[in-house]
């Protein structure tokens, strides 16, 4: 098969555009969780363009990055439970919550699938075939995991959300008659605060299953991108000589 030459004439305008929808995203009063949400684009794309003369990937894999970095940097810029789309489908459909961040989570596994198996294909003698498609959804679903790290990282080490109830009772711990009773005002308080701050960084939405609809949601994203776009990635490797094994 001829190879095709490869332009970045796409590349070049979905980098200007993406750079634009960064800066936008930024403008926020969350600077804390707009890291920590944002910070596979942060770290991802500097990475890409840095690495580019050495391992391009395929024009699909850089169009589902310029796509996820979208979903990113839009929740993180309205934090995901106040993400307009998702409020429209709440209303309309009458939802308990704002579901926004399961298409974060899904993509999460979508888009990460398809740069693991193509750095496999390229980088390891692996081959199209289900060794590949198992080993890049365990690679997908760790990252997942450490994501939920992370967010419980900055749950714990960002500011604590103090509330005003637990305000007034902080206030009445001080004003408590003895240490018995000051004790019990500080357990209340500092539960409310917890509660609030657990709110504030998990965006769990009052879901007590929202971690394990997280991995849930990478985990189908990540077969359903293997299922539906791998001959498509394996077509383009050959297209643009990117691979030399046989791989379509």
């Amino acid at each position: 098969m001829s190879t095709k030459e490869y332009t970045t004439t796409e590349l070049k305008s979905l980098l200007g555009v993406l750079f634009l929808i960064i800066t936008w995203s930024a403008l926020n009063d969350h600077t804390v969780k707009w890291l920590v949400q944002s910070i596979w684009v942060l770290v991802g794309i500097p990475i890409l363009f840095v690495t580019f003369s050495r391992f391009k990937f395929t024009p699909l894999t850089y169009r589902l990055v310029f796509i996820h970095a979208i979903i990113l940097l839009v929740g993180a810029h309205y934090t995901y439970q106040l993400t307009p789309p998702g409020l429209w489908l709440k209303d309309f459909f009458e939802l308990e919550r704002n579901h926004f961040d399961r298409l974060g989570h899904f993509a999460q596994g979508f888009v990460p699938a398809m740069i693991v198996r193509e750095i496999l294909i390229r980088r390891s003698p692996l081959v199209p075939g289900k060794w590949l498609f198992f080993l890049v959804l365990t690679v997908c679903m760790a990252i997942s995991v450490w994501y939920e790290f992370l967010e419980w990282i900055a749950a714990v080490a960002g500011p604590q959300h103090v509330t005003d109830e637990a305000r007034k009772l902080l206030s009445l711990a001080q004003q408590a008659p003895n240490a018995i009773v000051a004790a019990k005002y500080n357990a209340q308080a500092q539960q409310l605060i917890t509660e609030a701050t657990k709110v504030k960084y998990l965006a769990q939405q009052g879901d007590v299953w929202d971690t394990q609809w997280d991995m849930l949601m990478a985990m189908i994203g990540s077969i359903s991108s293997q299922l539906f776009f791998a001959r498509t990635q394996d077509r383009q490797l050959s297209r643009y000589g990117l691979v030399t094994k046989q791989v379509y």
